[in-house]
């Protein structure tokens, strides 16, 4: 299983005390925000990525593309956890 899955399901319970609603959207606003500003870091960082690739350090390249796959893996999973947050 996903470690990002994992760390969610241990970590919901926290993130949700009763009553919820108010708490759940600002957690969700929260969560939405902190999402955007990682795939922003990670579209960044892809650009850096092919112009490190573009200077001939292909090697270097493909290893930060490698070690961000996980925030591409995990994006869709927040995405949909957030969204049910925001319906409440």
């Amino acid at each position: 299983m996903d470690d990002g899955i994992i760390a969610l399901q241990m970590y919901a319970p926290l993130l949700l005390p009763e009553p919820a609603m108010k708490s759940t959207e600002t957690i969700a606003s929260l969560l939405h925000a902190l999402l955007s500003n990682q795939t922003a870091l990670a579209e960044a960082i892809n650009d850096l990525t092919d112009w490190v690739e573009s200077t001939g350090s292909a090697e270097i390249a493909q290893s930060v593309r490698d070690r961000l796959k996980p925030l591409k893996s995990n994006e869709a999973v927040i995405g949909h956890c957030v969204k049910e947050l925001m319906r409440g």
